[in-house]
């Protein structure tokens, strides 16, 4: 009897050690999802490729290593450390990218809708994104890339650079800035 207690025990903790875990999505992913939604393939596609053609010329000027997560968390982490940037490049991101602001106001108002519905879940009070507007807006030093840098650094992750949402919001940091 004492053997089969054990066994199972073993067994049921082999078994949770080795199953797959349920992936927990996270707010940065519904945010983003928020913007696709609102967009055309088209225009889905041409994001995707002003990004990666942004990753790479960030990676030519040495401003961010590599397209990994590791890197856009590094660029932070060097800014806390050192307090020092240079994003100088002529790539002018924001005027690729300015297909996104809508002149029409009922797709911007889905996206904002979109948006506000999420900033109101239960969901996003209890993320790290919360946690970090908040710690920004304390400083009242919102527009300090140091600040920025330092709360990005103490609340997101490495892994937090592999989701689109946090990948555009470090590049539109670093247009600002240039």
């Amino acid at each position: 009897m004492r053997n089969i207690f054990f066994g199972s025990i073993i067994s049921l903790f082999f078994f949770s050690c080795t199953s797959k875990t349920k992936k927990v999505e996270k707010v940065e992913e519904d945010l983003y999802q928020c913007l696709m939604s609102s967009l055309t393939k088209a225009e889905e596609k041409k994001l995707d490729s002003i990004i990666t053609a942004y990753e790479k010329h960030l990676i030519d000027k040495g401003i961010i290593a590599s397209s990994d997560a590791r890197s856009y968390w590094g660029l932070y982490k060097n800014i806390a450390n050192t307090g020092r940037y240079n994003f100088s490049n002529e790539f002018d991101f924001a005027n690729k990218v300015s297909f996104l602001n809508r002149k029409d106001s009922i797709q911007n108002q889905k996206l904002v809708d979109c948006h506000e519905s999420i900033f109101a879940s239960e969901k996003y009070l209890n993320s790290n994104q919360y946690a970090l507007l908040k710690q920004i807006e304390a400083t009242g030093k919102a527009n300090s890339p140091v600040v920025v840098a330092k709360s990005m650094v103490k609340h997101l992750a490495v892994e937090d650079f592999e989701l689109k949402y946090n990948r555009l919001n470090t590049l539109m940091f670093i247009e600002r800035l240039k």
